[in-house]
Parts: structure tokens; sequence; C-alpha cells
């Protein structure tokens, strides 16, 4: 039963990167990746007051990525990125098990 369930997030995640790709993402230099990249804000907290910030994401299935570590350099191929390179600033666990990898990006020093 379990490896039912595995097989069947695996797919719905493939699934989802499929369907809802909108950017190539190129990791160190190698080939671009299908992704979902996001420039979503957020609300930043500082002191008392609210500020919102920009906190761009990309998510690529995980057998594309599974070397990219902290401090990696990303290309980004897509007409919501703000910028085209971008510096991996942390990889978030894949907590709903459907084979992504979603990364917190942070624009490159010029």
């Amino acid at each position: 039963m379990p490896a039912d369930f595995d097989s069947s997030v695996a797919e719905l995640g493939a699934s989802v990167l499929r369907n809802m790709r909108n950017a190539a993402a190129r990791f160190n230099g190698r080939p671009a990746v299908d992704a979902i990249f996001r420039n979503r804000s957020e609300v930043a907290g500082l002191g008392l007051s609210g500020v919102y910030a920009r906190t761009p994401r990309v998510t690529c299935a995980m057998a594309d990525v599974a070397d990219v570590i902290r401090g990696d350099a990303v290309e980004i191929e897509c007409s919501a990125a703000i910028a085209p390179f971008y510096t991996v600033r942390e990889r978030e666990p894949d907590d709903l098990h459907a084979r992504l990898a979603t990364f917190v990006l942070e624009p490159a020093a010029p």
C-alpha cells in the first residue's frame, strides 16, 4: 500500500510541474530544466511595522536538481523574473513527498 501511495504522489508532482511550468532554470551553467517560478510578496517583520518584500522561489523536479546546494548560481528564463541571475539562499524540504525541490532565491550580486 505505501508503495502505491508514493508512486501516486510522485506522479501528481510530475503532473503539477508539467502543467504549471512557467520558466526554465539553469543551475551552475548546466542545461535548462523545467521550473515553476514564483516571485510573490510576503510580509517581512521590521519592528512593529509590516513591510512587504519579494521572495523569489523556483520549483523543479528533484531528479534534475539533486546536487544543488546553497550558494549555487541560477539563471531563470521567465517573464516574471525581476532579473535573470539569482543565487540559491535556501532549499526547502519536500514536505509533500511529490519529488519536487523548491529553492528560495536572492538576486545575484552585480
